[in-house]
């Protein structure tokens, strides 16, 4: 309950338009900029920069155009690496629970415990308020998420009303209408301003606990929050492992190794959807309900893996590997290639620092995106790559370079139809900086049909069913060009059960992109 008291949720004006305005002509912001590489056909912007955000992991997009971002303010301070801890190692090892974790901690910070808990991990908002296509606002969503187990804000994803957010050891869903609002002027940008207490009780905004078993490699958290095609919520985590209890008494025990959870958007049916995953950073679904991420490599032999994640499998890694000489018979036996075991094989490789993933939602940028998922790269860039059928899987079909020599931890898409970028901006410890680009298309027809599909994108982000639609607009919005639009409309199974069964010319011609979605959904 101490962990519960310290949870905030909290709306504060930190920024004025003048510092919006300073952010744009710093000189140092656009030498920075000068130095991108980009790829034919986009144009790159500042949307935020330091001090609007620091040491940003992860970041979500709500329909409104606001950023939520989880910010690091523990990491390499309070969150530990077990190979910089080495005495530690036998110990982590042995630990099959969390409270396993925290009682350790607590012999070995007995006279320094505060060290552990000055300071918390925290949800940031980010704002452009006017509307001119550069934030101006930030403010504390949530912070108090510093107890000696809590691990790296990692996860968020902000859909409609809802954020869910993941810090080891919890998953936590918090709801933008209970807020309550503040315009204090005397809140400082600080993560350690005096927090507003959440209104909501601890049953209805954490979802589950018991995420975070070792304390093991730094950074091997729970990421990656996606709404699945079924409605669900997928998440991934690393090897630092989980045991959990979910609402239904059944114990997920997975504690050796990283892979993927879901459960329903209000944390019924946590289940376990995958395993034998290292570090899997985010997730991503194609345009067919396929599930995705990229695995982290060991810095041996092996590359960092583009995984097609499929219900029930094992993709090969044990936590023990790493404390082996040479990575044992993961680099030695080559597990990481599949076939053995039962162990599923790796469609192929992209990166070297494998962080966001996304899947291009079919309007906003230049056709030569069509069909592609763009990857964050630390440090280096951003990826697209495309993906051709092998067998019953996947194989790597292209890759290229379209935004390069920046230090990106997320990349997604906005209601806009523009991309964004997340950027650490430098170094390997906290900087205490912090960026969001926005990459857009100069070609003025794509620019054209963008400003044209964007309400319906909008609508869709914010999570508005179509459940008013009368059946000539629902089929127009079922063949929409943005696959969000397409499985908004179809969340609305009653009219979209009507249509399928319909036998009109307009349901014929719109049956490839229904089936594609249906497929996902199951209906």
């Amino acid at each position: 309950m101490r962990f519960l008291c310290s949870i905030a949720l909290v709306i504060s004006v930190l920024a004025s338009g003048r510092a919006a305005e300073s952010h744009s002509t710093n000189t140092a912001l656009a030498a920075d900029l000068k130095k991108f590489k980009l790829a034919p056909g986009l144009k790159a912007e500042v949307v935020a920069a330091e001090p609007l955000l620091q040491n940003p992991v992860a970041f979500s997009i709500d329909g409104r155009g606001r950023f939520f971002i989880a910010e690091s303010h523990r990491w390499a301070t309070s969150v530990f690496d077990i190979t910089k801890e080495t005495p530690w190692l036998l110990d982590d090892l042995s630990f099959r629970t969390v409270n396993d974790r925290a009682a350790f901690l607590a012999r070995q910070f007995a006279t320094n415990f505060a060290v552990l808990t000055n300071d918390s991990e925290l949800i940031r908002l980010v704002e452009d308020r006017d509307s001119d296509g550069i934030a101006e606002t930030s403010s504390v969503f949530a912070d108090g998420f510093r107890e000696s187990t809590s691990g790296t804000a990692s996860g968020v994803l902000a859909q409609g009303t809802n954020v869910w957010f993941t810090s080891i050891p919890d998953l936590w869903r918090f709801t933008t209408d209970d807020l309550r609002f503040t315009n204090r002027s005397d809140r400082q940008a600080s993560p350690s301003s005096s927090p507003l207490v959440n209104r909501k009780s601890e049953i209805v905004n954490r979802l589950a606990t018991g995420l975070g078993v070792h304390i093991s490699v730094s950074g091997h958290d729970v990421h990656g929050l996606i709404r699945g095609h079924d409605g669900r919520i997928y998440f991934s985590f690393g090897d630092r492992g989980v045991c959990v209890t979910n609402r239904e008494g059944v114990v997920l025990n997975v504690p050796d190794t990283g892979g993927v959870l879901r459960c329903e958007p209000d944390g019924r049916n946590l289940e376990i959807f995958c395993t034998g995953l290292r570090n899997p950073q985010e997730l991503a679904f194609d345009d067919y309900g396929n599930l995705w991420t990229v695995d982290n490599d060991t810095a041996g032999a092996d590359p960092c893996r583009v995984l097609h994640l499929i219900e029930g499998g094992d993709y090969g890694w044990r936590a023990s590997y790493q404390h082996m000489k040479g990575f044992g018979p993961w680099v030695s036996e080559e597990l990481w290639r599949g076939g053995l075991d039962g162990i599923l094989p790796p469609a192929g490789t992209v990166s070297q620092g494998p962080a966001g993933l996304a899947f291009y939602p079919g309007t906003g940028l230049t056709p030569q995106l069509a069909g592609k998922f763009v990857h964050a790269d630390f440090p280096g860039g951003i990826w697209a790559y495309s993906v051709k059928p092998r067998g019953a899987s996947f194989e790597l079909a292209d890759k290229e370079k379209i935004l390069w020599n920046c230090w990106p931890t997320d990349v997604d898409f906005g209601p806009d139809g523009a991309l964004y970028v997340l950027d650490w901006v430098e170094s390997w410890v906290r900087s205490g900086k912090g960026r969001i680009y926005r990459l857009t298309s100069t070609a003025e027809l794509a620019n054209t049909r963008n400003a044209e599909q964007v309400p319906e994108v909008k609508r869709a982000f914010a999570g508005r069913r179509h459940v008013q639609a009368q059946e000539k607009e629902l089929l127009a919005l079922l063949g929409h060009a943005d696959r969000r639009v397409r499985l908004e409309a179809q969340g609305n199974s009653r009219h979209a059960a009507k249509i399928v069964r319909s036998s009109s010319p307009d349901c014929i011609q719109i049956q490839e992109s229904i089936r594609a979605d249906s497929r996902a959904l199951g209906n």
